[in-house]
């Protein structure tokens, strides 16, 4: 199993941490989403939008289920992100792997989630208190 990630978890300090192991990885897009702010929150919400929409991000390959339900836990399956399926485009060709859908499309906001301004401000808060929390 894949996962297509486009947020938080491109960061390998982020990944390590919360999988507890590294993984074959490689740069992806996805086609028909967006990736939006969150207010109050440094990471993002990726949400469907026109066919014209791509999201750049990474792919990481073979997960295991519990690796995928350590996932679920951290990306708060099913309160506030979904487990969906998606095909990605990668430099070898399409691959078909889950990612995490926000489920509420009416509080995110219209600004564009920028992964260089989390990177530079908003990374070591991320790991200093959001991954903490989920440990």
């Amino acid at each position: 199993m894949h996962l297509f990630t486009y947020g938080s978890l491109m960061y390998p300090q982020v990944w390590s941490r919360v999988m507890q192991r590294s993984h074959s990885s490689r740069p992806a897009t996805l086609a028909g989403y967006s990736r939006h702010q969150l207010p109050g929150e440094v990471h993002p919400a990726m949400i469907p939008s026109g066919p014209d929409s791509t999201i750049d991000g990474i792919l990481y390959e073979d997960l295991t289920s519990d690796e995928l339900a350590r996932l679920d836990r951290f990306e708060d399956e099913g309160i506030d992100y979904k487990r969906i399926t998606v095909t990605v485009e990668t430099a070898s060709g399409e691959v078909d792997a889950f990612t995490y859908m926000y489920m509420h499309p009416d509080r995110v906001s219209a600004v564009p989630w920028d992964p260089a301004e989390f990177a530079n401000a908003g990374l070591q808060h991320f790991l200093n208190n959001y991954v903490r929390q989920r440990e």
